[in-house]
């Protein structure tokens, strides 16, 4: 699902039901502050792109996301925490 260059400042909570989802871009919606928790429940999700977002905070439960194979965050304001390094240790691509 493709939602980049759009302005939009909030997910709709509905992205949760998309549970076969695999890939999910929003990059380049600098107005997106938080990343909703329902995504949570995209267990198939191998690709998110965050990149160029206002988002500063990266959920734990990212780290559960065990299909998620790269993540891009360059751009956001999101700083390496303990859920990045997680995830590189797993093998996922931190694309900065």
């Amino acid at each position: 699902l493709n939602i980049c260059h759009n302005e939009i400042s909030v997910l709709p909570e509905e992205i949760g039901r998309l549970t076969k989802l695999e890939h999910l871009y929003f990059g380049m919606n600098r107005n997106i502050s938080e990343i909703p928790d329902q995504i949570a429940n995209c267990v198939n999700l191998k690709g998110l792109d965050l990149g160029s977002t206002n988002i500063s905070v990266l959920p734990e439960w990212i780290g559960s996301l065990s299909e998620l194979v790269g993540i891009n965050i360059g751009g956001a304001n999101i700083s390496w925490s303990t859920v990045l390094m997680n995830l590189s240790r797993r093998g996922v691509i931190v694309d900065e």
